[in-house]
């Protein structure tokens, strides 16, 4: 918004007058105006990649890929990238994740190794995970153990005191 604009923003309510910054969707042309900015934006892409009406943007193609890809062409023509630092922090967050829930899960099946004598045996390749600079792969491995221990925990003999 234009600066010299921003006075024929203002309202006045009990907390004080105010005036907004940007343009607000609440104002009988600013969709208008939107879509045509956004129109002259991608001329280029329309009706091949993308079709906008008001403020909705449609990117399309015959598939999945190649709708992923003219996204992608979309997202470039204005600016917007992935940041390569920023997914590689989510990678770690969501690996120490995946290692908090192992430490959980075994911490609530670790109450039951004393009825079963291969619990350790089975429980090792988990247990591997969590020593200091081993990297985390999820396999079908590691997914058979979780389910041997499940199946063993659901499965285990009541155990009752001596009479």
């Amino acid at each position: 918004m234009v600066a010299q604009n921003k006075g024929k923003t203002t309202f006045t309510c009990p907390y004080g007058t105010f005036a907004y910054g940007k343009v607000p969707f609440g104002l009988c042309n600013t969709p208008r105006t939107f879509q045509r900015c956004m129109m002259a934006l991608f001329s280029n892409l329309m009706e091949e990649y993308i079709e906008i009406f008001m403020d909705d943007f449609f990117v399309f193609g015959p598939s999945f890929d190649k709708c992923l890809y003219n996204l992608n062409l979309v997202l470039k023509k204005v600016g917007i990238e992935v940041d390569p630092t920023k997914v590689e922090v989510i990678t770690k967050l969501l690996l120490s994740m995946l290692i908090r829930t192992l430490r959980s899960f075994l911490g609530h099946v670790g109450f039951y190794r004393r009825f079963d004598k291969s619990f350790s045996k089975i429980a090792k390749s988990m247990t591997n995970f969590l020593a200091k600079d081993v990297e985390f792969m999820f396999s079908d491995a590691y997914l058979k153990v979780f389910e041997l221990l499940n199946e063993k925990l659901t499965n285990a003999p009541m155990v009752a005191t001596p009479n």
